[in-house]
C-alpha cells in the first residue's frame, strides 16, 4: 500500500476531473453569504411563538408543557394572526387604491378602505413587501409582544 505524502494527493484520489482543485483553492466570495439576523435567540423565540403558536414546538415539547402555557400560547397566536390578517388586508387595499388612482385618475374606483375580519388574507409577506421588523413593530403596537422587546 502506498503512503500519501500530502493532503493534495488524498484530494486527488477523490476528486478527479475539471474541478479537482476547487476543494482546496476556494475563493471566499464563491459561497453564499446569508443575512445576519439582528435579533437575539430569545427575541426570535418570542416572535416565532407569537407568529406560529404551538406549531413551532415538537410533539415532545408540547406534551411536557403545562396546559395553561399552551392556552397562553394559543391565545397570543390567535391575536397575532388576527392583527396580521387586518394589516395585510389594509396593505392590499393601499396597493389597490394606488393602482386605480394611477390608471383611472378621474374615476372613484380606488376607494378600498374596509377590512373584513372573516376574510383570511393569504398573500405572503414577500408579495406585500412586509419585513420581519415591520411585523415585530406591529405586534408591539397591538400588544402581542412586550413593549421592551428590543431590549430583551
Amino acid at each position: 500500500m502506498k503512503k500519501l505524502k500530502s493532503f493534495k494527493e488524498l484530494n486527488n484520489l477523490y476528486y478527479k476531473g475539471e474541478l479537482s482543485d476547487k476543494q482546496l483553492n476556494y475563493n471566499k466570495n464563491e459561497y453564499m453569504q446569508y443575512e445576519k439576523d439582528e435579533f437575539s435567540p430569545y427575541q426570535n423565540m418570542l416572535y416565532k411563538r407569537a407568529l406560529y403558536g404551538l406549531k413551532q414546538f415538537t410533539d415532545e415539547e408540547i406534551a411536557k408543557m403545562h396546559p395553561k402555557k399552551k392556552k397562553r400560547i394559543r391565545k397570543v397566536n390567535i391575536k397575532a394572526q388576527k392583527v396580521l390578517n387586518l394589516y395585510k388586508q389594509a396593505k392590499v387595499n393601499s396597493f389597490l387604491n394606488n393602482f386605480f388612482k394611477f390608471y383611472f385618475p378621474n374615476h372613484r374606483i380606488g376607494n378600498f378602505n374596509t377590512v373584513d375580519t372573516n376574510y383570511i388574507c393569504k398573500t405572503s409577506f414577500k408579495e406585500l413587501n412586509i419585513t420581519k421588523k415591520q411585523v415585530i413593530d406591529l405586534f408591539i403596537k397591538e400588544g402581542v409582544l412586550v413593549n421592551n422587546f428590543y431590549k430583551l
